[in-house]
């Protein structure tokens, strides 16, 4: 009865161990090869754009586990839409920014299809008075 007890408790430990492994793989998407795209007739400077793009790479990073980031533009033909996310959200400014990602195998929180490559995935930040950025929100 011991040897049965102490097998499971040796199978319990490799069964969380294991566990704790896969899911370290995929803590974090990965955005360290994101090629930028700044178009130099942007309607806001390079580092007005940069700012809403590292927010956008952080929250990647932070939530979209299991998931390469590979390109990040923004689209200045988008004023209009700007216009109206910034009437939506109640602000002086929004700023729409587009991305292509893969997602793995494994990747994913389970509302994204895997193994699949997202594309034109646009990503919707506002502020107010030339302020801070906010992400808002994101998808197609």
């Amino acid at each position: 009865m011991k040897l049965k007890k102490a097998f499971c408790a040796a199978l319990l430990l490799c069964m969380i161990a294991a566990l704790f492994c896969a899911c370290g793989k995929a803590q974090k998407g990965d955005v360290s090869a994101v090629e930028r795209t700044i178009p130099q007739d942007a309607k806001y400077s390079a580092e007005e754009i940069g700012a809403a793009m590292d927010l956008v790479e952080r929250k990647f990073a932070r939530d979209f586990r299991g998931c390469t980031l590979q390109k990040l533009w923004y689209d200045n033909t988008q004023a209009k839409a700007e216009a109206e996310w910034a009437q939506d959200y109640h602000t002086d400014e929004a700023i729409v920014l587009f991305s292509n990602f893969h997602v793995s195998e494994n990747g994913g929180d389970g509302s994204l299809n895997s193994p699949y490559d997202y594309t034109n995935w646009n990503w919707v930040l506002v502020r107010n008075n030339g302020g801070n950025w906010v992400l808002q929100t994101w998808g197609y």
